[in-house]
């Protein structure tokens, strides 16, 4: 069992005032061989900014809390406050384990560290057709074409993640350059304006990845949608749609 200390965020974790009696209750149920306490745990609120001086009172509660389990009885071998942001900023939340989340598909919540981005998200152009100037685009019309021009249709839409709040300002990477996505993100089509480059049905358009060739990464579409990147992530994690595939050790290595 890892104990939970609140330790600032009124959301998770025990309060303070219950934590004494929650590690004699945890101590008396070691004892009668129930559970086992191998680590104490806390979560800062405002790691993603390193001068908080919340980021201080968390750290003092939870010095004070493990003094309190040491206290009870008990020996926690595991002590844990740091997440992502602190990992990265603040040696002092540097316990026994890290909890890098955000960080591992290369997201940085206190914008100090350049991480690589670890997912990509690529879809095939279904049909593209050559439309006139004034020709609308898409769910309300939100978008009329400025200009003689090439529209290309993409089978992916906000029931596989994308951001539905990023409609009219979201690009795509379409041979080697950004393109807009216009009109409204459906439900599991976009539409990208090609200009005066067509494309085959059939070749790959890339909505997200780590920037390496100039692609939107999920900085780009957290802000095209006014939201964090873990939010974009997180959307894309939870579509069922979306076929994904695992890249090896040796490209991995390939990179550094």
């Amino acid at each position: 069992v890892h104990l939970h200390v609140d330790a600032g965020m009124a959301r998770d974790g025990a309060a303070p005032a219950t934590w004494a009696a929650l590690c004699t209750a945890a101590r008396r149920a070691e004892r009668h061989g129930r559970i086992e306490v191998v680590g104490v745990m806390g979560h800062l609120g405002c790691a993603d900014d390193p001068d908080d001086r919340c980021n201080a009172l968390a750290r003092t509660r939870f010095a004070w809390a493990l003094e309190t389990a040491r206290a009870a009885g008990l020996r926690p071998q595991h002590r844990h406050l740091a997440a992502t942001a602190a990992t990265l900023t603040d040696p002092r939340t540097h316990h026994t384990m890290s909890r890098v989340g955000a960080g591992l598909v290369g997201i940085d919540p206190s914008g100090t560290t350049t991480l690589r981005g670890a997912l990509t998200l690529t879809a095939p152009v279904v049909s593209v057709r050559r439309v006139p100037a004034g020709t609308p685009v898409g769910y309300g019309h939100a978008h009329r074409t400025d200009r003689a021009t090439h529209l290309a249709l993409v089978p992916v839409g906000y029931a596989d993640g994308l951001p539905r709040a990023a409609s009219g300002r979201a690009e795509a990477l379409v041979r080697g350059e950004r393109r807009p996505l216009v009109g409204r993100v459906s439900m599991d089509q976009v539409v990208v304006d090609l200009g005066a480059r067509p494309v085959a049905p059939g070749e790959t358009v890339t909505l997200l990845g780590p920037g390496d060739v100039g692609e939107p990464t999920a900085a780009d579409w957290a802000a095209w949608s006014g939201t964090i990147p873990h939010e974009v992530v997180a959307g894309l994690g939870a579509a069922t749609r979306l076929r994904r595939r695992t890249t090896g050790a040796a490209h991995l290595r390939s990179l550094a």
